[in-house]
């Protein structure tokens, strides 16, 4: 199966956008033709990667970081990811709730367990001679 007929079978409600992104003119959306011209491409359709990255930051740190912090759990963002402190059960009950407000699908979450740098290191002996 040919990339588009299956991108199109998996996420119709995208591939209609794009499709009718690619079929606008510049006085139908002006604020896409500004974007465009900034990075010097002018097609209107080259400019749906930024569009894609301000809507994914103004979910990630707009909507879901900023619930976190109401909260009262402390993130750290890097990118697309979240580094917290412990593992917190609000953090996946916002994350999911946000999409679904917004009716996306959410992302699949992957979850590492990192080591703190100090969390092998032995206190010195307080021990005279």
């Amino acid at each position: 199966m040919k990339f588009r007929a299956l991108f199109s079978s998996f996420y119709r409600p995208i591939y209609d956008s794009i499709t009718d992104l690619k079929r606008t003119r510049s006085s139908t959306l002006q604020f896409v033709m500004e974007i465009t011209a900034k990075g010097g491409q002018g097609k209107m359709y080259s400019g749906i990667a930024m569009i894609c990255q301000r809507l994914e930051a103004r979910i990630f740190i707009d909507l879901i970081t900023q619930r976190l912090n109401k909260a009262g759990v402390i993130t750290i963002g890097i990118h697309d990811a979240w580094v917290l402190k412990r593992k917190d059960e609000t953090f996946d009950l916002v994350f999911y709730q946000v999409f679904e407000e917004l009716g996306i699908r959410p992302p699949k979450l992957s979850k590492e367990v990192l080591e703190s740098a100090t969390d092998n290191i032995e206190p010195e002996s307080s021990t005279e001679k």
